[in-house]
């Protein structure tokens, strides 16, 4: 199972799922949840996924005077962001 969350009262930096306390906000409840079932292999598995798709697709962009190489896809969070809006 993947620990998704660490709490540290800490930080500076706004956690969209959790309160600083390290409770689950209401809107990602069942996301949390979801994802908490996965151990760390399987969300490794999925984020090499997406990023074959979107190679696939050509979703890249390119970075030009990098020595590594330039074709890069575009990057994606697996933990999706909530709309808080509606």
């Amino acid at each position: 199972m993947a620990e998704l969350h660490r709490p540290d009262a800490e930080a500076l930096a706004f956690d969209e799922a959790f309160e600083r306390d390290g409770t689950i906000r209401p809107l990602y409840q069942a996301i949390v949840q979801r994802f908490s079932g996965m151990d760390a292999a399987e969300l490794r598995r999925r984020e090499r996924i997406i990023e074959e798709e979107f190679r696939r697709q050509g979703i890249t962009f390119t970075v030009y005077g990098d020595s590594t190489g330039t074709e890069r896809t575009w990057p994606m969070d697996l933990f999706p962001a909530v709309d808080r809006s509606g």
